[in-house]
């Protein structure tokens, strides 16, 4: 059996945590009285605030609406919803991406059609992309998290 490397092992936590956050989506907070579960109003995010500070080598795909969005000084996370096939999905952020001059590298993994993601890295940066698809809301997910690299961050 083939053991897996420090980098592949990275990449499955990271895989392991979106796909977590995304599931969990916000945090609860349970009234002890009732039992209830009160969740806090989603967050508004304007696209103006993306376009002012989403990098421009990195594509949104059209039209898309935003599910979630997080910055911190190690990444910045978006989750976009659109409406399309996650075969189409895929291949425009290959195509759009490798125009923009990020290498993809390593093998794409995941659930073909349910769920693809790779990594790409462009100078000192990394983007972690995966696209989920929900057959039930006919929609497919993308979560793009750009941090730093590796190499960066350790040295």
């Amino acid at each position: 059996m083939r053991h897996m490397n420090n980098r592949t092992n990275k990449y499955l936590f990271t895989c392991f945590l979106c796909l977590l956050m995304f599931f969990i989506g916000c945090e609860k907070e349970e009234d002890e009285s009732t039992g209830e579960v009160n969740l806090p109003p989603p967050k508004e995010i304007s696209e103006e605030d993306i376009a002012r500070n989403w990098p421009e080598d990195i594509p949104l795909m059209e039209p898309y609406t935003i599910q979630n969005f997080m910055s911190s000084e190690a990444f910045t996370q978006l989750v976009i919803v659109v409406i399309v096939p996650i075969q189409d999905v895929v291949q425009y952020y290959v195509d759009n991406l490798e125009a923009a001059e990020w290498e993809i590298y390593g093998d794409m993994q995941g659930a073909p059609p349910v769920m693809i993601s790779w990594q790409c890295r462009k100078d000192d940066r990394e983007l972690d992309v995966m696209i989920r698809y929900d057959s039930a809301k006919e929609a497919s997910f993308v979560t793009l998290k750009l941090g730093f690299s590796s190499d960066e961050v350790e040295g």
